[in-house]
């Protein structure tokens, strides 16, 4: 039986949701070269979109509750606020007009926006440990 699942209920009682895909969907293809993203054909299917047609998952009620929303793709990383969606980072190689705000029916609240770190693109230990260490040691 399709459905959402139990994904509602633990959606609504998380402090954070964090939804992780593609930013479209269809056939595409999408390289990492030289640790920049490299989208040589996009999906021609536009999964960021004016208006759903059902609803398993209620950003206005997150907001309200003050939940930390992600929503985190190859390309672009970003954040539910009060004001609307809003860019929070971009992957190098990605250009803002062409690969994410035209591939959009809805324009975000756009901000100069970081660049995702580098590393995650390129091959090679990425110094999570240490990373993790130094959150660990706060």
């Amino acid at each position: 039986m399709p459905g959402p699942g139990g994904f509602p209920v633990i959606a609504i009682g998380s402090p954070r949701v964090y939804f992780a895909g593609g930013f479209t969907a269809g056939r595409r293809r999408i390289e990492v070269k030289e640790c920049r993203l490299v989208i040589a054909e996009d999906g021609p299917i536009v999964k960021f979109v004016e208006k759903v047609y059902k609803i398993v998952f209620s950003g206005r009620y997150a907001v309200e509750e003050e939940k930390e929303i992600l929503y985190v793709t190859e390309r672009a990383v970003f954040r539910l606020t009060p004001s609307g969606v809003e860019l929070v980072e971009t992957a190098p190689g990605v250009d803002l007009e062409k690969d994410v705000l035209s591939k959009a029916e809805f324009r975000p609240v756009v901000w100069q926006g970081e660049e995702m770190e580098k590393k995650i693109f390129c091959e090679g230990k990425m110094g999570l440990r240490k990373k993790a260490l130094e959150i660990i040691k706060r």
